[in-house]
């Protein structure tokens, strides 16, 4: 019924025992919640990069990254590094989600960093490039979908 994320940058024994964990199933999580949109957004993602990057009880692809900030979900053999947030139109939420992955390119090498939102799009810029902010549904439909099936 769950499936695990461990931290890409804990020690091995860390990573074992200080995990995320994802239903397999919106349905279940709407069941345990009450107004958590960003939490149920998160989950949809996460099932999306399981299906698309495969999982499996090593789960060696898919990490979320935990020092100093949290990236909800990065990807080592694509540079990826993507938050979920169901609104950045506060400025303060904003700051908060594209502040992990500002820092991330310091110490991780991130082509593509992405804040996956309800339904709000454009781009951030900082010092390493660009921040895509995409809206779930259209990021959904650009993922590999040979491999989702």
């Amino acid at each position: 019924m769950l499936l695990r994320l461990r931290n890409f940058a804990s020690s091995f024994s860390d990573r074992e025992s200080i995990c995320k964990y994802y239903f397999i199933d919106n349905g279940l999580l709407t069941l345990q919640l009450l107004g958590a949109d960003t939490i149920l957004l998160e989950n949809m993602v996460a099932l999306s990069l399981f299906r698309k990057y495969g999982h499996d009880e090593d789960n060696e692809r898919v990490f979320y990254y935990n020092v100093n900030v949290e990236v909800d979900f990065y990807v080592p053999e694509d540079e990826l590094a993507i938050q979920v947030s169901y609104s950045i139109a506060d400025t303060e939420t904003e700051k908060r989600e594209k502040e992990p992955l500002e820092k991330l390119p310091n110490v991780h090498a991130c082509r593509r960093r992405i804040i996956i939102t309800y339904d709000e799009e454009g781009t951030l810029t900082d010092k390493h490039g660009t921040i895509e902010v995409i809206p779930c549904w259209k990021w959904l439909l650009n993922l590999d979908l040979g491999k989702l099936l």
